[in-house]
């Protein structure tokens, strides 16, 4: 049984180590900023849509 321990760690530190590499990339930082910003850009287009209708 403390051989699945052992075994089960080692997984999860190589797992926990491939993550941190892929979300430090540096290629991965522009998606993640688009899709950051997503929210904010619906929110513009809403905001001009509305300001449209209530114009007319």
């Amino acid at each position: 049984m403390a051989f699945f321990h052992s075994i089960w760690t080692v997984v999860l530190f190589i797992n926990f180590i491939a993550l941190l590499w892929w979300v430090y990339i540096k290629k991965s930082d522009s998606d993640f900023t688009k899709t950051a910003n997503l929210i904010f850009d619906d929110d513009d287009e809403e905001t001009s849509s509305q300001k449209g209708v209530n114009a007319k």
